[in-house]
């Protein structure tokens, strides 16, 4: 019988009233929960793009700790940049005392960007979601990651802004897979290059999304994936290694897709 993680830190963190923490509160807090990933291409699988068929071309990103004693949520697209036929990669997150650790993937969800994986013989605190009404618009947030992996330096890079809107939807094509997001927060806090799949946090330490996208076609226009979705799919990859899916309506003859359902669910 499959053992299942326990979601319980990831899943109750309720709306209160808890007087706001400083960022550098904030970011001592959670940067022991926050690691780097890097895949390295071991046995290139052409055809495909040039990066993905090379060996030693690498990718970098951001996850954080969400399930005792070894889950970490990320980005679909850190795990899994290249289309199939996928090449073979090394897996190896850094954690925050510097030691390395190998790393599985227990499931993706390419529609929601989110993938959650498990490190081989290392243990971090999770990181709780946020709920109720804790993401308005004018709260300000803070963005933990990576943004050029380690040639900063071993410690993750700490942005602040404020949620600028949130309900918003985006389609996108990061690294060669399609995504189709909804309910996403918009916020100008910076989210660059490696920052993907780190958590957006609200003044209370808690997780209220996971930055997923930054724009190069406007500044300060960065988007998170919600806790409320966040959380689900965690859940879900958790317990099956798959995301579900719900749909409801008449057809009337149309087919009701993923992206359609996600959008309902939304």
């Amino acid at each position: 019988m499959r053992r299942q993680a326990r979601l319980i830190p990831l899943l109750v963190a309720v709306a209160c009233t808890e007087k706001p923490l400083t960022v550098a509160d904030v970011a001592e807090r959670a940067s022991p929960s926050i690691v780097l990933l890097q895949l390295v291409v071991v046995s290139p699988s052409p055809p495909g793009p040039a990066e993905c068929t090379a060996a030693g071309s690498s990718w970098t990103g951001t996850g954080f700790a969400v399930a005792e004693p070894n889950l970490v949520l990320t980005n679909n697209h850190v795990v899994a940049p290249c289309p199939s036929p996928t090449p073979t990669f090394r897996m190896v997150a850094k954690l925050p005392d510097g030691k390395t650790a190998r790393f599985s993937i227990v499931g993706r969800d390419s529609l929601t960007d989110l993938a959650l994986i498990r490190l081989e013989g290392a243990t971090l605190r999770p990181l709780e979601f946020a709920t109720g009404d804790s993401v308005r618009t004018g709260s300000e947030t803070v963005a933990i990651g990576y943004p050029d992996g380690d040639n900063l330096g071993t410690t993750p890079t700490v942005t602040r802004g404020i949620v600028s809107a949130s309900g918003r939807r985006a389609a996108e094509v990061v690294g060669n897979v399609f995504i189709g997001l909804a309910d996403l927060i918009q916020t100008d806090a910076a989210i660059n290059h490696g920052n993907s799949g780190g958590p957006l946090l609200d003044l209370t330490g808690r997780v209220v999304g996971v930055n997923t996208l930054g724009s190069d076609k406007a500044e300060g226009l960065n988007l998170a994936v919600s806790a409320r979705i966040a959380a689900r799919v965690a859940a879900d990859l958790a317990a099956s290694g798959r995301a579900r899916r719900a749909a409801f309506g008449v057809t009337d003859g149309f087919a009701i897709t993923e992206t359609g359902a996600l959008a309902y669910e939304g």
